[in-house]
Parts: structure tokens; C-alpha cells; sequence
């Protein structure tokens, strides 16, 4: 409960915490100071619900695993999110949408092997590769150790969460492309860091629980 309330201070600060400001009608300097903490209540919400429903299904009957798994996604977000803020540095790739705005895109068009450390700083143009998104998207591979703790399991609920979880990273990744932020590589690994770092933590995370 306490990482949801912390969930919602984070994401009302952010990009989509604006967006939803904007739901409720606040303009800063401008509305009255109520829509704001309004709109901070809607994350309150949207992640207050999370304990109660992961305590009703939830199989409590091994709390190591419970623990284990739990462990394992939030050192495994932690760590990917780490991972690829540093390849962007490293890599400094410019994004599509940057380099169409060019007069002449191939001066300054790299591939992601072709790397200049550091380049991005702080300047969104060139932190294409690897795509953060996907990051944040691939975290639904997650999905199926959460349906292996719940109450009521089995192999079918397993591989209908994992089908699930790449249809969206594959809509996520589209929409990436799509929307001119990333080229395919840059989606691509996006996706297979996070996938990797998760299955080498939850393997060892989940083999740590079960020798104890």
C-alpha cells in the first residue's frame, strides 16, 4: 500500500500525471488548489486497490515464493530501467522523429552499433536506443509468475498470461514505431534486455526460495 501511495506522488509528477491534471479541468496559477490534489487521489486509487485484491488471490500458503516474486519484479524493474539509461548514454542514438525534422537526415542517421558515449546528456533527440518504453512495457513477462502464485493456477492461466503479455509488447512496439520514437532495433532491445534481466532475477530470485 505504501509503495502504491508512492507510486501516485511519482506519477503525479510526471508526464501522465499532466494528462490527467488536464482530465480535471486544472490550469496552474489558474484553478483552485483542490483539482490538483483531485487529480493525485486518481493515482491514489488506481493503485490503493492492488493490496486488497493481491490478498485475496494470492496464495499465501508459501509466503518465501510470495516474497521471492514480489523481489524479483521490483529488483528486476529497477535494474532494466538502470540498464537502459545507461545504454541511451552510451549509445546516444538520435531518434526518427529528430532526424526528419533535418534537412538532410542521413548526415546525422546512425545505426545502434555505430555509438557516440554521452552525446545525449540530457537532450531527448539522441536517446533512441535502447527504447526506455519498452522497458516499462516488457515488465508484463511478468505476468506469469503472478498467475503461478495466485490461489487458483495452472498451466493454462500461465500460458494464457504469457500469449497476453507479448500481444502487448508487440502492439506496444508497433506503436512505438509508429509514432516515429523508435526505429525496430531500438524496440527490439528494449524488449530483450528487460526480458533477459527478469528471467536471469526470477530464476535465481525463485531457486533462492525454494532451496530455503
Amino acid at each position: 500500500m505504501v509503495v502504491g501511495w508512492f507510486m501516485a506522488v511519482y506519477y503525479s509528477n510526471s508526464y501522465n500525471g499532466s494528462k490527467v491534471r488536464e482530465l480535471f479541468g486544472y490550469v496552474a496559477g489558474e484553478s483552485a488548489p483542490i483539482k490538483s490534489v483531485l487529480s493525485w487521489l486518481f493515482w491514489v486509487a488506481l493503485y490503493a486497490w492492488v493490496a486488497p485484491v493481491v490478498v485475496k488471490l494470492a496464495d499465501d500458503s508459501d509466503p518465501d515464493r510470495l516474497i521471492a516474486v514480489g523481489a524479483a519484479i521490483l529488483v528486476a524493474g529497477i535494474v532494466a530501467d538502470n540498464v537502459n539509461l545507461w545504454l541511451k548514454q552510451v549509445g546516444s542514438r538520435p531518434r526518427y522523429k529528430y532526424l526528419i525534422t533535418l534537412e538532410d537526415p542521413k548526415s546525422e542517421y546512425r545505426n545502434w552499433w555505430q555509438m557516440t558515449p554521452n552525446l545525449a546528456g540530457s537532450n531527448d533527440n539522441f536517446k533512441s536506443w535502447p527504447s526506455g518504453n519498452m522497458t516499462i512495457a516488457s515488465m508484463m513477462f511478468a505476468l506469469p509468475m503472478l498467475t503461478d502464485c495466485l490461489k487458483s493456477r495452472s498451466e493454462g492461466k500461465n500460458r494464457a498470461s504469457f500469449i497476453a503479455a507479448c500481444a502487448f509488447v508487440l502492439l506496444y512496439g508497433y506503436n512505438r514505431i509508429h509514432m516515429t520514437n523508435h526505429f525496430l532495433t531500438d524496440v527490439c532491445f528494449g524488449t530483450l534486455i528487460t526480458y533477459l534481466i527478469y528471467a536471469g532475477i526470477s530464476t535465481s530470485f525463485l531457486r533462492a526460495a525454494e532451496k530455503k
